[in-house]
């Protein structure tokens, strides 16, 4: 019983204090309110594989006391699926007075792989409700494969876009995979007419041209643009040559029956 006494004892002495912590100096109960100047989403934006520590500007974060009372410590946390990919430069705040503030960066980790990378930030405490927004952060590349792999994703990935990048003669003359659309390779028409003819930057795009080059450089162009699942299967009528690299697999051609010619 006498345990039990010391037990209850204790236990009323800590609920006294964090009660008196969160009581104003008439004596009513006062939670606080924090703001946060940052809402939403942010996005850190696109970046090539290979970044290195510091390449990407951190995000500053200032918490401001929108309330008359103190705000009591603050803790700082990621959650989420990709809650590991960023990182902070404090997890916790000190109290604040009558519009005080704190600030606090959330930065991206380096070294993530290919892919989006999204997560929650949230500011909370004893005295306030938490506030939160969210961060997203994108590591992006083209993706060479072969010609066996573009026909297995052709199949598979019904809604994916074939996207030829050669031109309107060679499309018509030479033959084309079947389903294609054309885009003429010219810097700027691909900037120009990519948006309009490929809206939506998560659709799978199945990138060639007649032997390499012209289709590495255009998508290379759309992941600067932001599209995010490129794959590049390289020339389909000639081998790629200098300054084009060779495929990491024998080149074949595309089989000559299977093109369709206008």
């Amino acid at each position: 019983m006498k345990i039990k006494r010391v037990f209850l004892v204790a236990l009323a002495a800590t609920a006294a204090v964090f009660m008196a912590g969160c009581q104003d100096p008439a004596g009513g109960f006062a939670f606080s309110g924090i703001g946060l100047d940052v809402d939403g989403t942010h996005a850190f934006g696109a970046v090539r594989p290979g970044y290195g520590r510091g390449y990407v500007a951190p995000l500053t974060v200032t918490v401001t006391n929108t309330d008359g009372s103190p705000t009591g410590g603050l803790e700082v946390a990621i959650s989420g699926p990709g809650g590991a990919s960023f990182g902070l430069s404090r997890s916790a705040l000190p109290s604040m007075g009558a519009a005080g503030s704190g600030t606090f960066l959330v930065f991206p980790e380096h070294g993530l792989g290919i892919g989006r990378h999204a997560a929650t930030v949230t500011v909370s405490g004893y005295n306030v409700d938490p506030s939160s927004f969210g961060v997203e952060f994108v590591v992006n590349a083209a993706r060479l494969i072969p010609h066996y792999e573009a026909r297995r994703m052709m199949l598979d990935v019904p809604d994916a876009i074939v996207l030829d990048v050669r031109t309107q003669r060679e499309f018509d003359e030479d033959g084309h995979v079947a389903g294609a659309v054309l885009i003429p390779f010219l810097y700027t028409e691909i900037a120009e007419r990519a948006s309009e003819i490929l809206p939506d930057k998560d659709r799978v795009i199945l990138i060639y041209c007649r032997a390499g080059r012209r289709s590495r450089i255009a998508a290379d162009k759309l992941i600067d643009m932001g599209y995010l699942n490129v794959y590049d299967f390289g020339g389909i009528l000639v081998p790629p040559a200098p300054p084009t690299p060779p495929t990491p697999w024998p080149w074949e051609p595309w089989p000559a029956d299977e093109l369709v010619r206008n």
